[in-house]
């Protein structure tokens, strides 16, 4: 019984990092897409 807690437990915690990894990711990348956004309407404001 006691093994099988731990095992669900540890199956929980790798979803759990998991599910955090791909939250950071999709952040990270969100950010850069707005980063470049935001330079290249700048680039393209001082282009002119």
């Amino acid at each position: 019984m006691l093994h099988g807690i731990a095992k669900k437990d540890s199956w929980t915690q790798r979803l759990t990092q998991a599910w955090e990894t791909i939250v950071f990711r999709v952040c990270v990348a969100f950010f850069q897409y707005f980063a470049l956004n935001v330079a290249w309407a700048l680039y393209c404001q001082f282009a002119r």
